[in-house]
């Protein structure tokens, strides 16, 4: 017996595991060797492991995304905010590597966060509705 996993929850489950991990792992790290803070200059062996411990998990979420994002059937008023969520704050935990003062372009750019992720929400709503609308229909 063949089991086939709904691509809506690969990336639903890839999104929620991504989330966990910048919460979980990265930043304790960047709590401890304070990367947030815009006076110190971190050492050269510091922004290497910070760049490993994000960037790899980054690029793969984002490949994980552009391999399933097409084949999403439904709860795409779920899936679309979390794929928003988790690369504008992904792009921004990877760009940390340069210092704490990154996080000033995250402040600019927050308004455009606002507005795409509740624009993703709502285009979500509309597609699943006319998704189950569809399904219904083909009963």
């Amino acid at each position: 017996m063949k089991v086939k996993i709904n691509s809506s929850l690969i990336v639903f489950g890839t999104s929620i595991l991504t989330i966990l991990y910048f919460f979980v792992i990265v930043s304790p790290f960047i709590e401890m060797y304070g990367l947030l803070s815009e006076n110190t200059i971190q050492s050269k062996a510091t922004k290497i492991s910070y760049f490993c411990l994000t960037t790899p998990v980054f690029i793969a979420y984002a490949g994980v995304i552009l391999c399933y994002f097409r084949r999403i059937t439904f709860f795409k008023c779920i899936n679309y905010p979390l794929i928003v969520t988790n690369v504008y704050f992904g792009t921004f935990a990877c760009l940390m590597v340069f210092g704490g003062s990154v996080l000033w372009l995250m402040v600019a750019t927050f308004f455009f966060f606002i507005l795409s992720f509740f624009g993703s929400f709502f285009v979500g709503i509309f597609k699943d509705i006319h998704y189950f609308r569809r399904w219904r229909l083909s009963k």
